[in-house]
């Protein structure tokens, strides 16, 4: 798997109908989270803030929204990850270009993102 750096309006995903799983992680855990997302089947996208941390934000839309909580509880339980739900209904705003507000309220400064890209082809 490699993280393939995106320009991403993280703004119009905040405020728009998909349902967002954030968790905030280590370098640590990075990998081992974005597989388990891209194995669930779930759209992610990576963020890495100005001062250097990383949160992993899984997407669904909502339709989907039950299935993606689920996958959450169970990864929390199986291996130690906290994640804040932003559900289909909810709508986060962000204050200035590149910040973004997590569910819990704390604004976060975004210096790049990035998606995980999985397809890989033997020739």
């Amino acid at each position: 798997m490699i993280l393939t750096p995106i320009v991403y309006d993280l703004a119009n995903l905040l405020d728009s109908d998909d349902a967002l799983a954030f968790c905030e992680i280590e370098n640590e855990g990075l990998k081992h989270l974005v597989f388990l997302v891209c194995e669930a089947g779930w759209g992610v996208v990576v963020v890495e803030t100005a001062s250097g941390d990383h949160f992993v934000i899984a997407r669904a839309d909502g339709a989907q929204e039950r299935n993606l909580v689920g996958d959450t509880r169970r990864w929390s339980e199986e291996h130690g990850f906290r994640f804040a739900l932003k559900r289909s209904n909810q709508r986060i705003s962000t204050s200035r270009e590149n910040v973004f507000v997590v569910p819990d309220g704390r604004e976060v400064e975004m210096a790049s993102a990035y998606t995980a890209y999985t397809a890989f082809r033997h020739y």
